[in-house]
């Protein structure tokens, strides 16, 4: 049993973004059924896991798994975005990651009807009681720094 707790923030918005350059050389997916015509950029934590696909919520909640073929598989956030913008495939990242790629239009965001998920941001704590000062002040100060930038909590 752990004994860490969970103080919620929020959660960052996903999206679904490919380069320009991609967009041009493989065109543009318009529904879940498209894209198998198309190559993702795979994120994996650790090489040797996890099969290659993207999951998406649809408009009413649902969520669906599309297997994909990858042009890439990466381990670091920086690879990841790399890859997209050398227009390697599709990814899947947090609005915040991605934000000054679309606003030059480097990045389009695509399928904005099918999302990704949501990232839960959260910040652990090693228990609630006795919680010294300085660590509370500190979380705060994260937590202010970070809340403009999620999406509302709910």
């Amino acid at each position: 049993m752990s004994s860490l707790v969970a103080r919620r923030l929020g959660a960052y918005r996903a999206l679904n973004c490919v380069s320009r350059d991609y967009a041009r050389a493989r065109g543009v997916p318009q529904t879940l059924d498209d894209l198998s015509a198309h190559l993702l950029v795979h994120y994996v934590a650790r090489f040797g896991g996890g099969r290659d696909g993207f999951e998406y919520q649809g408009e009413g909640g649902e969520m669906r798994r599309v297997e994909m073929r990858a042009s890439i598989t990466v381990n670091s956030a920086s690879a990841y975005m790399a890859a997209c913008s050398a227009g390697l495939g599709i990814v899947q990242c947090p609005e915040v990651s991605a934000r000054a790629q679309l606003d030059t239009g480097e990045l389009i965001e695509i399928l904005p009807r099918y999302h990704p998920p949501a990232l839960s941001v959260s910040l652990l704590f090693p228990t609630r009681r006795h919680t010294p000062r300085r660590v509370r002040v500190f979380a705060d100060w994260i937590a202010a720094l970070v809340q403009p930038r999620l999406m509302a909590q709910g």
